[in-house]
């Protein structure tokens, strides 16, 4: 804080740090290290300037650190890195030989466990819920996590228990979609900080790739990272948005997102281009208006191949998620030709204004190969259409983002391609 700035500079009290920041001390002398970096000391709180300019340099300070270390299972500073546990039997190495190993020899470890998964694994732990932890984890280039049940080794190599039982990797994929779809489970006290929490990382890979990040969207990524979807709905008016975010970009929804499997998809986008004020994504592409949406489908369809491809798709995509939200697309004669799944709850009008516009698309490569065999046209079925579900304005003047969902077969054919406009 600005009033404790000049009297922190001369020294603090030990018995004025709160628990978790003593053990921390106390570990890095015992390992020989004179400095320690601790953002609630290092950051003044409530200056935003300092704020700002530090969030920017978390990403390096984690990169560099020679160990980061993290008390997982701390709700708040006071409670500190260790707990008391309980005696447990000892892990013991047994003998194994290991067929097809260079040394022909592998590693076993046997004991009579008492523990949790939730008290052992750092992903089952408080500072995991954190938003703010996301670029520790991601960053990092050696990590001990303190847990209820051990204490956990990882680098960018090797995940291990203090027994010295290698475990699963702690994850440190850094692919963007991977990283939101983590992050945006998350909790951040502060809804304003969605972006600055992420500041630290988006900076690292800037230096990396040079790409141009907007809104929480990498520009070179587009039109893929567009398609995200939600995982629960939020209720009309409820979502919280203080950054005045536009609607193409998961962060300004206040629920966790997940973005639509495309494997083998393609661009089907002309051009997609975003304002010099980041406000505006201009799509050139084709699009079409829906003709209805239904929550759910006429039991007369059950038999058809495109209700049934869709029924599993539904099923198969994210299952926990959009086989709950998703609506189904209605052409022009009331037949399924796909589905969506809205950003709020009740988007789904009777008298629709949405438009359906073209991102990626594919033609399923192994019945491709099997109807070349078999001497007949690709089905129509068989044509996947990855969208974004667009609706005028409110305020007029372009177009709200309002779901995202999947159209197949070829109600696009006859249609040009048109300017879509993203507020």
């Amino acid at each position: 804080m600005k009033d404790t700035y000049d009297a922190h500079r001369e020294g603090i009290p030990w018995s004025s740090l709160p628990q978790t920041f003593r053990d921390a001390i106390t570990v890095g002398r015992q390992i020989g290290f004179d400095y320690i970096w601790i953002d609630s000391l290092c950051i003044i709180q409530d200056d935003k300037a300092d704020w700002l300019r530090e969030s920017g340099r978390m990403g390096s300070i984690y990169e560099m650190a020679d160990l980061t270390l993290a008390a997982c299972h701390a709700a708040d500073s006071s409670e500190g890195m260790f707990t008391s546990r309980p005696f447990r039997n000892p892990v013991v190495e047994l003998p194994n030989f290991l067929e097809g190993s260079a040394s022909g020899q592998g590693r076993v470890f046997a004991s009579v466990r008492r523990e949790t998964v939730e008290d052992t694994f750092p992903e089952y732990g408080p500072l995991n819920r954190r938003a703010w932890s996301t670029q520790e984890w991601l960053l990092s280039r050696r990590m001990v996590f303190y847990t209820k049940g051990t204490i956990m080794w990882s680098c960018k190599e090797i995940t291990e228990r203090e027994n010295g039982e290698r475990c699963f990797n702690i994850s440190r994929n850094t692919r963007w979609k991977t990283v939101v779809e983590h992050y945006s489970e998350r909790l951040l006290m502060f809804a304003t900080d969605k972006l600055i929490a992420l500041e630290g990382l988006r900076n690292e890979i800037q230096k990396k790739t040079g790409y141009t990040f907007i809104s929480g969207i990498w520009l070179e990524s587009l039109p893929d990272q567009l398609l995200w979807h939600v995982t629960e709905h939020s209720r009309p008016g409820e979502a919280s948005n203080p950054l005045g975010l536009p609607t193409w970009t998961w962060a300004h929804v206040p629920t966790a997102v997940r973005f639509l499997p495309m494997h083998g998809a393609k661009s089907l986008c002309e051009s997609v281009s975003v304002s010099q004020d980041s406000k505006t994504l201009t799509i050139r592409s084709r699009a079409r208006r829906v003709a209805a949406v239904k929550s759910d489908l006429d039991p007369n369809h059950g038999q058809d191949e495109t209700t049934r491809a869709i029924l599993r798709d539904v099923s198969a995509t994210h299952a926990s998620s959009t086989e709950s939200l998703a609506c189904y697309v209605l052409d022009e004669a009331s037949r399924p030709i796909g589905w969506v799944v809205y950003d709020e709850a009740n988007s789904r009008t009777a008298e629709t204004q949405d438009f359906c516009v073209q991102l990626m698309g594919r033609v399923s490569r192994r019945d491709e190969k099997t109807e070349q065999r078999q001497g007949i046209v690709t089905s129509t079925k068989l044509r996947e259409y990855w969208v974004l579900v667009a609706r005028p304005h409110p305020d007029g003047g372009g177009y709200s983002r309002v779901g995202v969902g999947k159209i197949y077969g070829l109600w696009w054919q006859n249609e040009s391609v048109q300017q879509v406009v993203l507020r």
